[in-house]
């Protein structure tokens, strides 16, 4: 059963892949703008133009296209990049540490101060402490991340002159893009954790718990937290994948080398290899996390079956 369940999560997988290549060449074919045009200049004559979309493969049918990136994607070749002239896997492996060191640092920031305000929130239920808590994450889940990093900017970096404008640099560099990155799932978490903790806190187990006179703590953490923590390890799971794409905007706005920047850059100038490669990297990264997350699924709850 295990073996079958595995086969057909992987057949789908395959699948949606295939259906991000499909849709992703074709919505970067609809958009106006020619490659060849973009790297030229204005000043390009047609034979120039012509000439080099000839030698991009350009000028060949959009089907005879995407089938030869289809192939050079099952032998692991992405592509060579228009603007760099290199291949796209070098070009995106050299910004994937960037990013994934600004999404490390923005859930484990998220999930460190995540998980506890929603248990202290579903504790303190109904009190001041509760509804200042809820508050508090319902405006971080309000505010643009674009609005947020400016304001750090401005306030941090600017006028107090306490952390650096952008860049990566070491630790102090990564402190307001991560902040910036983290605080909507932060508040995410909270509030999941904290409905997810009050559904649990009312069963009848815990309540056993208490009768049968074990610690507070025990009863919190050993018993209500681990079974509140399902919905949880799904959000942060699917977010570690998501964050790959919302890094665009936070990265453009500090300056920080990661594929997001280079992702909007790729856009730009018509660098079609790179956005697939990048968006097929996101996608990739999702699929595999989602997988990831049944598994984790039945390790916190026996009762998950494979069906």
């Amino acid at each position: 059963m295990t073996f079958q369940y595995l086969l057909r999560r992987a057949s789908h997988s395959v699948f949606l892949l295939f259906l991000v290549t499909l849709v992703v060449f074709a919505l970067l074919h609809v958009v106006p703008g020619d490659p060849a045009l973009v790297l030229l200049g204005g000043q390009a004559t047609t034979e120039e133009i012509a000439d080099l979309r000839k030698s991009m493969g350009f000028d060949k049918p959009l089907t005879e296209q995407y089938l030869a990136y289809l192939s050079g994607i099952m032998r692991g070749d992405f592509g060579t990049s228009i603007r760099a002239r290199k291949p796209v896997q070098e070009y995106i492996l050299d910004r994937l540490p960037a990013s994934l060191k600004l999404i490390g640092a923005a859930m484990s920031i998220a999930v460190a101060l995540g998980i506890p305000i929603g248990v202290l929130a579903a504790v303190r239920r109904n009190t001041g402490t509760d509804h200042f808590l809820i508050t508090t994450s319902l405006l971080g889940q309000s505010v643009p991340s674009f609005w947020l990093g400016l304001m750090l900017i401005g306030i941090f970096a600017v006028k107090l002159r306490w952390l650096p404008v952008g860049g990566d640099g070491g630790v102090v560099h990564l402190l307001l893009p991560s902040i910036t990155l983290s605080l909507y799932l932060l508040a995410f978490i909270a509030r999941l954790t904290r409905a997810s903790m009050l559904e649990v806190l009312s069963s009848d187990y815990i309540r056993t718990a208490h009768a049968k006179g074990l610690p507070q703590l025990v009863v919190l953490f050993k018993h209500a937290l681990k079974n509140a923590l399902n919905p949880v390890v799904t959000v942060v799971g699917l977010q570690v994948g998501a964050l790959l794409g919302n890094t665009v905007i936070t990265e453009t706005v500090f300056a920080w080398p990661g594929i997001g920047s280079l992702a909007v850059n790729a856009v730009y100038q018509r660098d079609y290899p790179v956005v697939q490669g990048i968006t097929f990297l996101a996608a990739g990264a999702f699929v595999l996390i989602n997988f990831l997350i049944d598994v984790a699924y039945m390790y916190l709850d026996p009762r998950v079956g494979y069906s």
